[in-house]
């Protein structure tokens, strides 16, 4: 029971993460002074611009960056289906045995204790957990890519042990199964568009 309630506790915090990553990480932006040399306030505020690097502002959509055929290649199930918004997109498959939490977000410099960043070519970097999940991408532009991956096939003591049951019954440790579609996603970047 114990166990369950860590795991629970890691997905939660991993979630919050990839939120905060995908607004922007709460970060404030320093404020550059606008007013005149009269010393006189601007007449109306201006919102800050999008980022230029931000893969959303570049027309990246989430749901076009795994697809059926990744589902079916990596974790056997058929039924993928594809629920999303603008810079986000959730993967079902399986009845809920396998969720993908996709999002689009920028780079906020800082990693979770525990992260490791590795080098996956291309000036791509690659966010690992201390169990070794590769849940991020992060692009030169400092764009990034989130994945976090659930489901009631999820099985395991605690993070280190993870295990999905894929739909043709075979088991595949949490690493696995992460670096499987990361790699998916790195294939579909350019064409999801």
């Amino acid at each position: 029971m114990r166990s369950a309630n860590v795991v629970r506790l890691f997905v939660v915090a991993v979630l919050l993460t990839l939120v905060l990553a995908a607004c922007g990480g709460g970060a404030v932006t320093p404020a550059t002074s606008s007013k005149p040399a009269n010393n006189q306030a601007p007449a109306k505020a201006e919102a800050p611009a999008a980022p230029s690097g931000s893969l959303s502002a570049q027309g990246v959509d989430a749901c076009k960056l795994i697809t059926a055929e990744d589902v079916k290649r990596i974790s056997a199930y058929d039924d993928a289906k594809f629920e999303g918004k603008e810079g986000y997109c959730a993967v079902i498959a399986g009845d809920g045995k396998l969720n993908i939490g996709v999002s689009l977000g920028m780079d906020t410099g800082f990693d979770m204790s525990g992260n490791e960043r590795i080098d996956l070519g291309s000036g791509v970097k690659g966010s690992t957990t201390g169990s070794g999940w590769l849940n991020q991408l992060t692009f030169p532009d400092s764009s990034t890519i989130n994945l976090i991956i659930s489901g009631s096939s999820m099985h395991g003591e605690d993070t280190t042990k993870l295990m999905f049951t894929n739909g043709d019954g075979t088991e595949v440790d949490a690493p696995s199964v992460y670096r499987a579609y990361a790699q998916a996603v790195l294939a579909n970047v350019g064409k999801a568009r």
